[in-house]
């Protein structure tokens, strides 16, 4: 749990290179997680996560590479993460999820695990 604490530190989230050098170090963190899976808001915010499993989407269809965002979107489903809205705000009717995002730009055979994925999230 300490390498994702100073993994997650490490990251400028608005700089995309640092965001790719963050996913190539994390997949063999979670890939290889011994024992029960964290809760990922003891990590992250809430926004941290979402924009994580949007850019595991947007990579996904920008490289072909389904590997690297499914294990990710996994991990998140896995942990029992919800996307939930927040209580104190007023409900956004629309907004684009990481699940319209694969919807709309992810439709082949091979990428429906990952869609699966997103509905338990």
């Amino acid at each position: 749990m300490e390498k994702l604490i100073s993994l997650r530190k490490s990251v400028d989230w608005e700089i995309k290179a640092e965001r790719h050098e963050f996913f190539r170090q994390l997949d063999p963190l979670i890939g290889d997680w011994k024992g029960p899976l964290p809760n990922l808001r003891d990590f992250f915010h809430a926004e941290e996560i979402e924009r994580l499993l949007l850019h595991c989407i947007n990579y996904s269809f920008e490289s072909k590479t389904y590997h690297q965002g499914q294990l990710f979107v996994r991990f998140a489903a896995g942990s029992g993460y919800k996307d939930e809205p927040k209580i104190d705000e007023p409900l956004l009717l629309r907004r684009t999820t990481a699940l319209h995002r694969a919807a709309r730009v992810l439709g082949h055979r091979a990428e429906r695990d990952l869609i699966r994925e997103l509905f338990e999230i």
